[in-house]
């Protein structure tokens, strides 16, 4: 019974989470938005984060420019 009751809570939780916050939008990018941010910051790793793709795809991304 205390278990069912716990299942509940977690679902009516979660429905109300879901009622205020929207779902992740993934975000389109070009090669000359990840350039400009790393010239911005010099940092792979947070460019990596703000784009949420790999820091190997960043790397790719500077190499071909390099080319």
């Amino acid at each position: 019974m205390n278990n069912d009751k716990q299942t509940n809570e977690k679902r009516k939780a979660r429905t109300v989470v879901e009622n205020f916050i929207n779902k992740p939008i993934p975000h389109e990018w070009t090669h000359d938005d990840i350039i400009r941010d790393y010239e911005k910051c010099q940092d792979k790793k947070k460019v990596a984060a703000i784009w949420r793709i790999s820091v190997k795809e960043v790397n790719e991304v500077l190499k071909q420019v390099k080319a």
